[in-house]
């Protein structure tokens, strides 16, 4: 499990070579917040998604909870929902005011990871690597809108 970690976290190492740290002392705008929301869903999911694909390199007894959950088209759909009210409170709400619902909802409930990963995993099954990759240099607003643009599976990202 250490090394499927370690996985999660050099994906966020090469992510952080395309994408500016967030400076949350700056977001003044329901445009800044949501891109922090997208970003944050992109970066974890991504690496959510490629550990979760590198366990048949590194097998482990211990199972994250996130890749249980990928499993379950329910805590997807539920996640999705979350990922969805964050969006929708980033167009009316100040960034300080939703802050702490940001981190618990995206966060702790883990919502970034499990619908980023699945959002991930149906980018590559429909369009290839490549181009889930490629979403890493155009963004996050296009990581939602490739995964926007696929057939729905009960959810879309409200961006």
């Amino acid at each position: 499990m250490v090394l499927n970690i370690v996985v999660h976290e050099l994906l966020h190492m090469g992510f952080g070579q395309y994408i500016e740290p967030v400076d949350f002392s700056k977001i003044e705008t329901s445009e800044q917040t949501a891109d922090l929301i997208t970003t944050s869903l992109q970066n974890e999911g991504m690496a959510t998604y490629v550990a979760y694909r590198a366990r048949s390199i590194f097998p482990s007894s211990t199972v994250d909870p996130d890749y249980t959950m990928l499993e379950k088209r329910a805590d997807v759909l539920r996640l999705g929902e979350k990922m969805n009210h964050l969006l929708e409170l980033s167009r009316t709400e100040p960034f300080e005011e939703i802050r702490d619902t940001i981190w618990q909802e995206g966060v702790m409930t883990r919502a970034y990871y499990v619908v980023g990963a699945h959002m991930a995993g149906r980018i590559e099954e429909a369009r290839g690597r490549e181009e889930v990759v490629e979403t890493i240099v155009k963004g996050s607003r296009c990581f939602v809108e490739t995964y926007n643009d696929l057939p729905s599976e009960g959810f879309k990202i409200m961006i």
